[in-house]
């Protein structure tokens, strides 16, 4: 933080508006006076996460995560301070000057990995242009690629058994090709992974090739389109294809196209459709929808038109549902994937054809009920009661209304439709709150907000039961014995742990109103009752100790009198108080 002027941080605070910086990396939702998301911190399904714009904080009452906006995309992004400041800055119009980034010490072999896989790529688009690449080249002409557009997406050919020996040539050793999963040993000798093939870099969120698929020059191959194996640095289940260029298009555009493969990308690229990526197939994990959550609030799914691919569109869907990202599907009727409509038909109709969107409820209506036997009536009923049940999950009441007529006019059946209020709610993982522990968050609540009480506090209590909070009372009576102003944003972004950053979140959340200087006292009371009874128990367990002498007996029972004493009178003068 030191690297970044302290105005220049409290200038981007200021400009910040923490909904629409959180929003510009999950969805967000309104919800009464403030608004809510699901947490990406832990395994979310309701949304857990609240954001207070009023006080620029977020906290999530699951996994306790929270702080300010700079907080969260430190966590989000995993930068340092500075770094996140300069993010949020860049959202917001402001320039930081000379942010040093955090050395990363990279582990020797990923890079290792990644150096051979830079060479391995800019072998393959060097075959390309050669006469081992001329058959290769033919076919991508074939589908539209030139040259440009295949520089562009990493586009190359790995002929037959002409990568190790390049490689090798180098100075890489085998295991280092083997551990980027570029070569095999297979009967006696090393062999190319992806020879004979038409190879697509795949790359990493900052743009570095982390692998590929390929696609096989030979008609009789059993396997069209092979990727490369989990690795150090790939795990095609962490991965979105073209993730690096199309996340800047997509947060502008909105949303975000999600089509099933490599060449569907590429032919909505060339229309100038640039916020389009895709999964290297059609199967979605929790972590590839969650990286399209970052990209944009609304993901459109534009697969195949055929059985497969409306299955698939299903699951995608239902994940996207699940974390409470909108989620809407292309309507495909000609049964032809985006590259072959571009291909055959022109960039009029593939724009035509993406267009023509429907909500997940009029998909998934329309999928169940072309999959039942709509004549015989157990199955219609079935698959309206189905219906039904995710029609009673939606929030728009008139939504609601409208899809329940028009499943009862489909199926000539009624069925009641209601709000679904048996969702399971989330649980916090904290223990049950007790008295002492809400009365010293009430005397810090009171102290940010009082300073005076800061005062009282050093004067006639002083410590607090709990060490985190003690540390924060701690740090509030150093400020005012300094004369140093107190702005909670501040002290919650220069928290030093993460249990005193949840504190300070939980404080700034508090709202106290008028207090009088006694019923501050009266709080004191509590933790003092506290120490007292601690006390108490210390006492008789020690004159349980048949070992102690007379003397030391006589001495240890006129303190455990003397704190006896003490605490009845505490507790006398709260019940008269109360």
């Amino acid at each position: 933080m030191a690297n970044i002027p302290k105005n220049i941080i409290n200038d981007i605070r200021t400009k910040a508006n923490i909904v629409d910086v959180i929003r510009h990396y999950i969805p967000v939702s309104e919800k009464g006076n403030g608004y809510v998301a699901v947490c990406p911190f832990h395994n979310d399904h309701d949304p857990s996460l609240k954001i207070a714009p009023d006080k620029q904080i977020y906290h999530c009452f699951v996994c306790q995560a929270g702080g300010s906006v700079f907080q969260f995309v430190q966590d989000f992004e995993k930068v340092s301070f500075p770094e996140a400041v300069e993010k949020v800055g860049e959202l917001v119009g402001v320039h930081v000057q000379s942010v040093p980034k955090k050395e990363v010490v990279e582990d020797p072999q990923v890079k290792r990995i990644k150096e051979v896989l830079s060479d391995a790529t800019s072998y393959f688009s060097y075959i390309l242009k050669t006469t081992d690449g001329a058959k290769a080249k033919e076919y991508l002409d074939s589908r539209g690629i030139d040259e440009e557009t295949a520089l562009k997406f990493g586009v190359g050919y790995n002929p037959y058994q002409k990568l190790y020996p390049y490689l090798k040539a180098k100075g890489y050793q085998e295991e280092e090709m083997s551990q980027a999963n570029l070569i095999r040993y297979y009967h006696g000798h090393f062999e190319d992974v992806f020879q004979n093939r038409i190879t697509f870099a795949i790359h990493d969120r900052q743009g570095q090739s982390i692998g590929y698929t390929a696609r096989s020059m030979d008609p009789k191959s059993e396997s069209k389109y092979i990727n490369t194996d989990n690795t150090l640095v790939f795990h095609k289940g962490n991965v979105i294809y073209n993730y690096h260029r199309a996340k800047t298009p997509a947060r502008r555009a909105g949303k975000v196209y999600l089509c099933e493969g490599v060449m569907d990308v590429i032919a909505l690229t060339q229309a100038g459709i640039e916020n389009v990526v895709c999964t290297l197939g059609t199967a979605c994990t929790d972590d590839q929808i969650r990286l399209l959550a970052t990209m944009a609030p609304v993901l459109v799914i534009a697969y195949d038109g055929d059985h497969a691919g409306q299955n698939a569109s299903y699951k995608v869907a239902k994940l996207a549902q699940s974390i409470g990202l909108e989620c809407r599907i292309v309507k495909n009727i000609d049964h032809l994937d985006p590259d072959e409509i571009y291909r055959q038909k022109g960039q009029e109709a593939l724009e035509k054809f993406l267009k023509q969107e429907e909500s997940f409820m009029e998909f998934f209506m329309d999928y169940q009920l072309k999959s039942a036997n709509l004549s015989n009536y157990s199955e219609r009923k079935k698959v309206g009661q189905e219906i039904a049940f995710e029609i009673q999950n939606l929030k728009d009441e008139v939504d609601r209304r409208y899809f329940q007529h028009l499943l009862e006019e489909k199926l000539g059946l009624n069925f009641k439709v209601s709000v679904n209020k048996t969702r399971t709610k989330s649980t916090s993982i904290k223990t049950k709150v007790d008295g002492v522990e809400v009365a010293e968050y009430e005397i810090l609540a009171i102290m940010i907000q009082y300073p005076k009480a800061i005062q009282i506090f050093d004067e006639e209590l002083g410590f607090l039961t709990d060490a985190t909070r003690n540390n924060v009372a701690l740090t509030l009576v150093n400020r005012l014995h300094r004369r140093q102003e107190i702005q909670p944003i501040e002290l919650l972004e220069s928290a030093q742990s993460d249990e005193e950053r949840t504190c300070w979140t939980r404080l700034i959340e508090m709202n106290v109103k008028d207090y009088q200087e006694e019923e501050l006292r009266a709080l004191f009371d509590r933790i003092k009752m506290k120490q007292l009874d601690d006390q108490v128990k210390q006492l008789y367990d020690s004159l349980s100790n048949p070992s102690l002498d007379e003397a030391t007996r006589k001495l240890l029972l006129q303190k455990y009198s003397e704190v006896k004493r003490e605490l009845g009178r505490l507790k006398s003068s709260e019940q008269k108080k109360f």
